[in-house]
């Protein structure tokens, strides 16, 4: 039953306070938000029958979408802390054979310190009423977060930078149309979303580049590998950050977040139609069928890990289930 209200203890924990900053410009939107929802739950059955319809359908009373009682903003941590810890689950090889790797709790340390720069992103958007004139600086901020709370830094690369589009369309058709939900018409929007960057996204996604670069150079002189340090140069040589990744097009993830996100839309679609299997199950079942097409363990994990978040947007209850 897409976008109907929840029941009580569900409506209890996406109206609780939490963490949520009174004094965010971001919160008048939400807070507005929730007066309107609360003004609509007030009217008489009739009343909501004549605005729905023009006429009494016999005390019909229309439930409140579900967008209109929740806060996008913590919906997107949420979703961005859990689609990479459940994509690293998903992964049972690397969890039996954590020396091999980075292990699981670096995964879910990574989600957690990556998440709330995007709660940042989301308020600031909402505050804007639009794109604002930098969101990469969003990359940035994550990556400088995960490398201050362990020695690695390099496993939330890739969501990090894959997601930041995304959240940023699905706010943006959250300020446009009032749903947050509609992924189809989220990637499509992450075209104009690439295009309206700025200079100075370019300038914040060349510091994201190079903060990682830095930190393999670390890695690699701690295993006695050590390479020079050969971070791209981009500031001043491109306006907007689409042109900026052109010249890179036999990365993946830049193929990815170019054209409108197709694996991760192709996650999306198989995890929609086997969540009864469960999300894990699900996940690690596509992530063997990509692996074999693409050759490439490091890219898989990143579009099953923002497939998975666009799943958790259409169905946040899908972790969930059995």
């Amino acid at each position: 039953m897409k976008g109907f209200l929840c029941g009580p203890a569900m409506l209890s924990r996406r109206w609780r306070d939490g963490n949520r900053d009174p004094t965010s410009p971001g919160e008048a939107v939400f807070q507005g938000t929730i007066t309107y929802a609360r003004e609509r739950c007030g009217k008489s059955p009739a009343k909501l029958s004549e605005e729905k319809n023009g006429h009494d359908t016999g005390g019909y009373i229309e439930p409140v979408p579900l967008m209109e009682v929740m806060d996008v903003r913590r919906e997107i941590l949420r979703n961005v802390v859990l689609c990479q810890g459940l994509e690293a689950l998903a992964r049972k090889t690397r969890l039996q054979a954590p020396a091999s790797g980075p292990r699981p709790e670096h995964f879910l340390v990574a989600g957690v310190d990556s998440a709330w720069p995007f709660y940042d992103l989301a308020d600031r958007i909402l505050t804007a009423g639009g794109q604002p004139d930098c969101i990469f600086d969003t990359a940035s901020a994550a990556q400088s977060s995960n490398v201050r709370n362990r020695t690695g830094g390099r496993v939330s690369y890739g969501p990090v930078s894959l997601l930041i589009p995304v959240v940023t369309a699905q706010v943006l058709e959250y300020l446009e149309t009032g749903t947050h939900e509609d992924i189809d018409a989220i990637l499509a929007r992450t075209g104009d979303v690439l295009r309206n960057t700025t200079a100075k996204d370019v300038e914040s996604l060349e510091e994201y580049i190079r903060l990682d670069y830095e930190v393999a150079a670390k890695s690699r002189e701690r295993t006695g590998d050590p390479k020079p340090l050969r971070s791209p140069v981009l500031k001043g040589r491109f306006s907007n950050v689409l042109d900026a990744i052109s010249g890179f097009p036999r990365n993946p993830n830049v193929r990815e977040m170019s054209n409108e996100y197709p694996f991760s839309h192709q996650v999306y679609r198989f995890l929609l139609h086997n969540l009864e299997s469960g999300i894990l199950p699900a996940s690690a079942l596509i992530s063997q069928l990509l692996l074999a097409e693409l050759q490439r363990p490091d890219v898989v994990a990143d579009f099953v890990a923002v497939g998975i978040y666009l799943v958790l947007s259409k169905h946040p209850e899908s972790v969930l289930l059995a």
